[in-house]
């Protein structure tokens, strides 16, 4: 009988150990939940107070009839170099540096050929338009 009330004894023991931890555990949750809500509180006034700044700037902005600045895009040209340096740098790192200096080479000539075409088509200057 003895041995029998040890062993109860031993686990009425350990359930208490398991309560008394579940309640520590659920106190730290409640004490970091509170801390994150005031977290969250001072997080959203922050941000209120920036809405409110920036209403006021694009208030006076329109109010004085200032335009915003227009978006700014890039030209096709720079498009259009990325993405053939790109191509040349995808080929160049595939085939190695004796490809990658064949495919410069060739968007060079084009490059100049292109440019000679342009030069080409434009109507004479000086002399000949004042005739």
């Amino acid at each position: 009988m003895t041995n029998h009330t040890i062993t109860e004894k031993v686990e009425r023991l350990g359930e208490r150990a398991k309560g008394r931890i579940a309640s520590s555990r659920m106190d730290k949750l409640d004490r970091d939940n509170e801390r994150l809500r005031t977290q969250v509180e001072v997080l959203r006034d922050g941000l209120d107070e920036e809405r409110a700044t920036l209403k006021d700037a694009l208030k006076s902005l329109s109010s004085t009839g200032a335009k915003m600045p227009a978006a700014t895009t890039r030209s096709p040209r720079v498009i259009r170099t990325l993405i053939i340096a790109g191509g040349a740098y995808l080929l160049g790192s595939k085939a190695g540096r004796e490809r990658y200096d064949e495919v410069v080479a060739r968007m060079r000539s084009l490059t100049g050929t292109i440019r000679d075409r342009f030069q080409d088509d434009r109507p004479p200057m000086g002399d000949e338009l004042e005739r």
